[in-house]
């Protein structure tokens, strides 16, 4: 629980620190000086990792994969980006197909959680398929690898 809640606070500052120049239109924008936006952006992503390097250090260390920290820092940044767009900088949600479309990838998302590929044990022989089809020949040699260079002999 304490890495979905510091990977939720790091995407809030991240989105902040991304997106807040914008409120107000492109007049507004466009007023304010581009190196003052990036000198406030990069303090708040500052915050943003100082939240976000510990969650993910929390989550593996409680048996999270990377690829699951990862899934889970998609979808929250997908829900606080559009919390963000609508209360911070006004924006209506267009399509009423928008809802339904994040709740399917959040439930995609998930599929890390679920889906365990198993790894292969030992190599495969010669004479073994692989996934992808037959595998290749090897070609003779001094150590029976593929694609050995022949040196020439004096």
């Amino acid at each position: 629980m304490p890495t979905l809640l510091l990977l939720t606070l790091s995407n809030i500052f991240m989105t902040t620190a991304w997106y807040w120049h914008l409120k107000g239109g492109p007049m507004a924008a466009e007023a304010r000086p581009i190196g003052w936006v990036i000198l406030i952006s990069w303090l708040l992503a500052g915050v943003e990792y100082t939240l976000a390097v510990p969650a993910n250090r929390l989550g593996y260390e409680s048996g999270w994969t990377p690829a699951q920290l990862k899934i889970a820092q998609e979808a929250i940044a997908l829900t606080v980006f559009g919390v963000f767009m609508v209360i911070v900088l006004g924006q209506p949600v267009e399509k009423c197909d928008e809802p339904r479309e994040q709740l399917r990838l959040i439930q995609v998302s998930f599929l890390p959680y679920r889906l365990r590929l198993p790894l292969p044990r030992r190599p495969l022989r010669q004479e073994q398929e692989t996934p992808w089809g037959p595998r290749p020949p090897r070609f003779p040699g001094r150590l029976g690898g593929a694609c050995q260079a022949r040196v020439p002999r004096r």
